[in-house]
């Protein structure tokens, strides 16, 4: 049976988008210095057009795959990380943290919630009309069971 495990020290993600920022700022840097030396036509340069170019699509794929890892957590908010199919476990607290790209994320509002149902009419045993309606509220208390369905 999965019952809720709380990650007690997920890793912040504030040193993650340092390093993604440079990691764009370089690739930019790169992108210009590589047009410049294909249009200048430079023929004894240390680096060549084409590395540099590798280098431009390595930090691009670098970018666009790390962008989905860094995740804000609100407060009244949840994050349930789940690991190649396996649980690994809640995160509750607000902030900013990273997650790796190969598992997935699932977010949990932890607010209260209301559910109202439609009215109906339905009539007595002694034929009287009777108007009924439903307002439901509920509260994730269990991450784990909420996710994956265990009741």
């Amino acid at each position: 049976m999965i019952s809720e495990k709380i990650l007690l020290h997920p890793e912040k993600g504030y040193t993650k988008r340092i390093i993604f920022i440079i990691i764009l700022i370089i690739f930019i840097a790169l992108f210009f210095v590589s047009l410049y030396i294909e249009i200048k036509g430079i023929q004894r340069v240390i680096i060549d057009f084409w590395i540099i170019l590798f280098i431009c699509i390595f930090d691009f794929c670098t970018i666009i795959n790390c962008r989905n890892v860094l995740i804000t957590i609100e407060p009244n908010e949840a994050i349930v990380y789940e690991y190649h199919g396996k649980y690994i476990g809640t995160v509750k607290e607000t902030g900013y943290f990273y997650f790796s790209q190969y598992g997935k994320i699932h977010k949990i509002s932890l607010k209260t919630e209301e559910f109202n149902g439609n009215k109906i009419k339905v009539c007595e045993r002694d034929w009287n009309p009777v108007e009924l309606g439903i307002i439901v509220n509920y509260k994730v208390e269990d991450t784990a069971k909420a996710i994956f369905n265990v009741l």
